[in-house]
C-alpha cells in the first residue's frame, strides 16, 4: 500500500525536529525523570571551586549533581563553608542585627550570598533579574518580606550590568545550612552561561540593608 505524500513529508519532518531538539526532560533507567541540563558535572572543576570557596568538594559536587537535576539551580546554597572561616569579620560579628524602631532601617552583616536560576518563585510572580530569595521560618513565611528591597553595600554583576538593590520574591536553603539572612541572588533562567555564572559566583560574605 503507498503512503500519502504529505504522510510521508509529516512524518519526515517529525523525526528531523526530534533529532534536531531532543526532549527537555529524560528518564533514567530507575524510572526518574530529570531535566536536560546544558552544564555537565564532568566538565566543572570541583577542587578549584571547593577550594576557593572553602567547602567540601564531595558536598558541592552532590549540591551541583542535584541541582541539574531539579528546576532550581543554587549550587552553593546548600553547601556549609568549612570551618565557618568565610562567615569571620573584625567589622562585625555574623548575623548581626541592627534595628531602628523609627524609621524600621534593618542592616544585616556578613551573611551568605549564593546565586541560582530558576523558572519560578516562591512569590507567585516571575521571575526577573533583580531578585533574590530568602530563608523562611516553617510556615513559609520569608524572613525579609515579599517586595522588600535590599541593598547591597558592594554590585553585583549579573548578564553584564552591575545590580547593588534587589526585590525579595523568593526562598530557599530549607535545610538552613546558610546564614540566618543569607540571600540568594537570581541570576536568569537555567541555561549554560546563567548557570556558569551562579557557579562562578560562589558564595561571599554581605553586608546589606533595607526598610520594613
Amino acid at each position: 500500500m503507498k503512503l500519502n505524500k504529505k504522510i510521508i513529508a509529516s512524518i519526515a519532518c517529525a523525526m528531523t525536529l526530534m533529532t534536531a531538539f531532543p526532549a527537555f526532560a529524560t528518564t533514567t533507567a530507575s524510572g526518574i525523570t530529570t531535566k536536560s541540563k546544558t552544564l555537565d558535572i564532568n566538565n566543572i572543576d570541583i577542587d578549584k571551586l571547593s577550594k576557593d570557596n572553602n567547602v567540601d568538594p564531595n558536598e558541592l559536587r552532590a549540591s551541583i549533581e542535584k541541582s541539574l537535576k531539579s528546576h532550581r539551580f543554587s549550587p552553593f546554597s546548600g553547601v556549609k563553608v568549612k570551618n565557618n572561616a568565610k562567615q569571620t569579620s573584625s567589622k562585625k560579628v555574623n548575623n548581626d542585627i541592627k534595628l531602628d524602631d523609627y524609621h524600621g532601617y534593618c542592616s544585616q552583616y556578613n551573611q551568605n550570598s549564593t546565586a541560582y536560576t530558576d523558572t519560578q518563585t516562591a512569590s507567585g510572580n516571575s521571575p526577573y533579574i533583580g531578585i533574590v530569595a530568602v530563608h523562611h521560618d516553617s510556615s513559609g513565611t520569608p524572613y525579609i518580606p515579599f517586595g522588600t528591597k535590599i541593598y547591597y553595600s558592594n554590585s553585583v554583576s549579573i548578564q553584564g550590568d552591575d545590580y547593588n538593590s534587589f526585590d525579595v520574591e523568593d526562598t530557599g536553603d530549607p535545610n538552613f545550612v546558610q546564614s540566618d539572612y543569607w540571600t540568594d541572588i537570581y541570576f536568569g533562567q537555567p541555561t549554560y552561561d546563567n548557570e556558569q555564572a551562579a557557579l562562578n559566583y560562589g558564595n561571599n560574605l554581605v553586608d546589606y540593608h533595607y526598610w520594613l
